[in-house]
């Protein structure tokens, strides 16, 4: 369990390790499906890409070192304007 705070930080980590990956559409936090004060990173993305982590470890002041859980969402590419 991660909560919001941690996984905002492990946003940032991955928003800086993805930087370069083309297909990264966008990067989000959302609850944990079933879990009321959990909280996850999206990583939405053009088409499948293997070089996303299932997880990020962050470092709380609290906790100590916790592993935030990483999703993924195919959302396609995003369309010219």
């Amino acid at each position: 369990m991660s909560s919001l705070e941690q996984a905002r930080h492990a946003k940032r980590e991955l928003r800086r390790r993805l930087a370069e990956l083309a297909d990264v559409v966008g990067i989000g936090v959302a609850r944990e499906q079933g879990a009321a004060d959990s909280y996850a990173v999206v990583v939405r993305l053009s088409r499948p890409v293997g070089e996303i982590p299932r997880s990020v470890r962050v470092f709380d002041t609290e906790a100590g070192d916790v592993d935030v859980t990483v999703h993924t969402e195919i959302v396609g590419p995003l369309r010219p304007e």
